[in-house]
């Protein structure tokens, strides 16, 4: 069955490789603060540290300018979201979900059913996807990790919007709130 969120032509663009989890928040939270109408977001994994801070306060003041702001979450890998952040972040119009949240019915099933995607898209332009998730062991600050070694991608034109259309497909089996997808901004 062909999704309504199906990739279409091939799309162009520019790439840049991340393999430093520095030089990548470095340049996603310039995206994120340049952002004018929309920033959509899936990360597998969030922390609960002070990078992990500073990128949700990024995400609150984009939403309280009047960006549109969507964050998912993977449920178990976003466990360290206290529900206190949660409320912080829908307070400041931040539009949040769990995803892959665990069912009762076959809860042995769900609990491995995971959405370990990440994927950033900003305002039709740009798009990130890759391995790295949002906290300090991706800085190679964790002494139990040591230094991180992972790759991100960043597409500045019009391939950013594909990862547009799988963020929606995401957010509508996590939400049931269908999306509209934007043309892409070259």
């Amino acid at each position: 069955m062909a999704s309504e969120y199906e990739l279409g032509q091939v799309r162009l663009g520019e790439f840049q490789l991340y393999t430093n989890g520095e030089e990548l928040y470095r340049k996603l939270f310039e995206d994120i603060n340049d952002a004018e109408k929309y920033i959509y977001i899936h990360f597998y994994i969030v922390g609960k540290d002070e990078i992990s801070q500073e990128f949700l306060q990024l995400l609150e003041k984009k939403a309280s300018s009047g960006v549109e702001v969507k964050l998912s979450v993977d449920r178990i890998g976003g466990y360290k979201l206290k529900k206190k952040v949660i409320s912080r972040l829908k307070e400041n119009g931040v539009k949040f979900t769990f995803s892959k949240k665990p069912k009762l019915k076959n809860v042995f099933y769900s609990l491995h059913q995971r959405n370990h995607r990440r994927i950033v898209t900003i305002d039709g332009k740009v798009s990130y996807v890759g391995g790295f998730n949002i906290g300090k062991e991706y800085l190679g600050q964790n002494p139990k990790f040591g230094p991180w070694r992972d790759y991100h991608v960043r597409i500045h034109g019009e391939g950013a919007a594909d990862m547009e259309r799988k963020f929606a497909e995401d957010w509508k089996e996590d939400t049931g709130e269908k999306m509209p997808i934007h043309e892409s901004i070259p």
